[in-house]
C-alpha cells in the first residue's frame, strides 16, 4: 500500500484514534491559550500556520509530556516545550558549534538546528517532526519537516493536514499494533510496517 497524500484535519485524526486506542486521545492536554500562541508567534517573528493553530486550539501537547507518545509513538509537544527546543536550537546555532551547510532539500532554507523549524512531534531523543516558518524560495510556508540530531532535514509533506491524512490512512488500513511500555505500563500505537514517507518520519 502507498500512503495517500490526502489532507485531513487534526480533528479527524483524533476521532480515528479515539476509535482504535482511546488512551491516545484521553492523555492529551487541554487547549493552549491565545496568549501562549501569541508568545510563540512573537518568538518566531511569524504567524503560526492555521493548521498548527488548530492543533494548539484543541490540545497543547500531552498531559503526561514525558511519557510514551500519543501520536503513534511520538510525543505531541506543548508550546512551552516547542519554545524550549527552539531556544536551544537558536543558542547552538548562534554559538557556531557545528557545520550548518544547507541540506540537499532545496525547499529548506536552513539545516538543523534552525529557529524556523517548529517542532510539533518528538521522539524525545532529539529528533522532531515539525513545520517550517522560514522555507526557501522553493518551499512552502508551513511545510512539514523531519529534522534533528540523527536525521537530515527534509520536507516530507507540503502541509500539516497531509501528515494527519497519512496517519488516518494507516489507521484505517490496520497498519498498527499496540505495545506496552515496560516502565509506565502505558500502551502506545506503533506501525506494523513503515512505508514512505512515514518511514522517514518514524525511522
Amino acid at each position: 500500500m502507498v500512503v495517500t497524500r490526502a489532507r485531513a484535519p487534526f480533528t479527524e485524526l483524533l476521532a480515528v484514534l479515539e476509535g482504535v486506542h482511546p488512551p491516545s486521545v484521553h492523555r492529551l492536554a487541554p487547549p493552549a491559550t491565545e496568549a501562549e500562541i501569541a508568545t510563540l508567534e512573537n518568538w518566531l517573528g511569524a504567524v503560526v500556520p492555521s493548521e498548527a493553530r488548530e492543533v494548539y486550539a484543541l490540545h497543547n501537547g500531552q498531559a503526561d509530556q514525558f511519557a510514551v507518545g500519543c501520536i503513534f509513538d511520538r510525543t505531541l509537544l506543548s508550546i512551552s516545550q516547542a519554545l524550549f527546543d527552539l531556544s536551544v536550537h537558536h543558542d547552538i546555532r548562534s554559538a557556531k558549534t557545528s557545520n550548518y551547510e544547507i541540506d540537499e532539500d532545496e525547499r529548506v532554507s536552513e539545516s538543523f538546528p534552525s529557529a524556523g523549524h517548529v517542532p510539533i512531534l518528538s521522539d524525545l531523543t532529539g529528533n522532531f517532526i515539525g513545520y517550517d516558518v522560514r522555507p526557501s524560495a522553493r518551499g512552502r510556508f508551513g511545510q512539514v519537516l523531519v529534522f534533528g540530531a540523527d536525521v537530515d532535514t527534509r520536507v516530507v509533506f507540503d502541509s500539516i493536514p497531509e501528515l494527519w491524512g497519512a496517519l488516518v490512512a494507516e489507521l484505517h488500513a490496520g497498519n498498527w499494533t499496540l505495545r506496552e511500555d515496560e516502565i509506565t505500563g502505558l500502551t502506545e500505537l506503533q506501525f506494523l510496517a513503515l512505508r514512505e514517507p512515514l518511514s522517514t518520519l518514524w525511522a
